[in-house]
């Protein structure tokens, strides 16, 4: 006899509905907006969730860089990514700098994506400084 076991995916999809976390689903990705009212600040973060391989992405993209801007900004990357428990700032090659986590888990991602976004508010003085 199998058993139904529901996927991490469709368990964060329900604890975004219970929270009344506004989210969209598209191109197998999952964004919403989290708010951080103290800073007035917005992110606009995306999820990969690949229930197969138990592999979980999360992306913030924060702005888009001039090819003159960039220099400047690669000491506050350092800075940021010295005292950044899970997410790593990078430029793409399309000079946008974003915020990237990636982890394997075993049980309970929202346990993951609480304590991920919830690093974020420790970090917003530098976020708002890039």
């Amino acid at each position: 006899m199998a058993l139904f076991r529901n996927s991490q995916r469709d368990k964060i999809i329900k604890y975004f509905k219970e929270n009344k976390i506004t989210y969209n689903e598209s191109n197998n990705k999952i964004e919403t907006e989290i708010i951080f009212s103290s800073k007035n600040i917005s992110l606009y973060p995306y999820f990969v969730i690949d229930d197969d391989n138990n592999y979980f992405s999360i992306i913030i993209n924060i702005k888009k860089y001039n090819d003159k801007k960039l220099a400047d900004i690669y000491q506050k990357i350092n800075d940021f990514n010295l005292i950044s428990q899970y997410f790593v700032a990078k430029i793409s090659s399309d000079n946008i700098l974003y915020l990237e986590y990636n982890t394997i888990y075993s049980d309970n991602l929202k346990d993951i994506y609480e304590a991920s976004v919830g690093s974020l508010d420790n970090l917003l003085d530098y976020i708002e400084n890039f």
